[in-house]
């Protein structure tokens, strides 16, 4: 850090280690696997860093549901490689980076194997299987196909109870500039409340999954939205 003594340097570097935007290797330090693969693919053109574009976003969406937010970076063979919540926030029970057998049962899980070749999640089954963590687990091949083309249709995934019993999530995804996944954003609740305000919930996910989109990865008529609307700071605005 030019201009910084090496004890200030040390300080702001730890505190980065701290609030996960960088890790320490040996001696050498490194930006988050999170900050490398959203810096170079998610990032907007609004001057916003991409840890405040989605520590923005995970407020935004927590206060739009007032339930937990989190949200899931993934690297191209869909391995979460890192998981942020909400302001410190605990995510979700069982979600860590470098999770693999639970997918199939997690809504942000479900969003990362839909954007796989078939062939790909078929090499998932086969080599994770797909365990029944609640007695509404997914647990046969062509159901879960059959899921993953509704996240797909839909642009959203589910947990109904399939990892926790008592508790749902829903997750969506965000786009990189070429198009593809960037991450995963979404909420947990108790099963009782996602009875009400599931609806809501999702509108309110989809949303900001949109927002936090690379625009040129937008429809049209989004991406002139995305324009019109400024950037993440805006999104305290209901959508």
């Amino acid at each position: 850090m030019i201009g910084k003594s090496p004890s200030t340097a040390r300080y702001l570097l730890s505190s980065l280690c701290q609030e996960a935007f960088a890790i320490r290797i040996g001696q050498r330090y490194s930006a988050a696997p999170s900050m490398q693969r959203v810096g170079s693919s998610a990032t907007q053109t609004d001057g916003l860093t991409p840890q405040v574009r989605m520590q923005d976003a995970l407020s935004e969406l927590s206060k739009r549901t007032r339930q937990r937010a989190y949200l899931a970076l993934p690297n191209p063979e869909a391995e979460i490689v890192d998981v942020l919540g909400h302001q410190g926030q605990p995510v979700l029970p069982g979600v860590r980076p470098g999770i693999k057998r639970e997918l199939h049962a997690l809504a942000l899980g479900k969003v990362l194997l839909a954007n796989l070749a078939e062939a790909d999640v078929e090499a998932y089954v086969a080599e994770h299987g797909l365990h029944a963590f609640t007695r509404a687990t997914i647990v046969e091949p062509g159901a879960l196909l059959d899921e993953l083309a509704r996240v797909r249709s839909l642009g959203y995934g589910l947990d109904l109870e399939e990892r926790v019993e008592g508790f749902c999530c829903v997750a969506a995804p965000f786009l990189d500039s070429t198009g593809k996944l960037a991450g995963t954003i979404g909420v947990s609740t108790t099963s009782k409340a996602f009875s009400v305000v599931g609806p809501s919930l999702i509108d309110s996910v989809t949303a900001i999954g949109r927002l936090l989109s690379a625009p040129s990865a937008l429809p049209a008529p989004e991406r002139q939205l995305s324009a019109d609307r400024g950037t993440t700071g805006d999104l305290g605005e209901k959508g």
